[in-house]
């Protein structure tokens, strides 16, 4: 018999070994993305709770708007009123 083929029962050998590594490689991504996955939502849940501490919220933004400008009015008001008397 000529050396160049070979025989169905090495055939189904090799494949049967071929499959278990497509096998088992399909495992390794099907594992792999599931990890990317998990890795991924979790990564966006922080970013989102870092934006959201660090996001000025509409009360802050009044209080940050209020003061200066109530100081601000005392001021010109001190200073008319010095004006006029003295």
């Amino acid at each position: 018999m000529n050396n160049d083929y070979i025989t169905r029962p090495e055939f189904n050998q090799l494949e049967s070994r071929m499959n278990d590594r497509f096998n088992h490689l399909e495992d390794k991504i099907t594992l792999t993305k599931e990890l990317l996955t998990n890795e991924i939502k979790t990564a966006v849940i922080e970013l989102k709770n870092e934006i959201n501490e660090g996001k000025v919220t509409e009360s802050r933004f009044k209080k940050g708007i209020a003061i200066p400008s109530i100081l601000s009015v005392f001021s010109i008001i001190v200073s008319i009123l010095l004006a006029i008397f003295f």
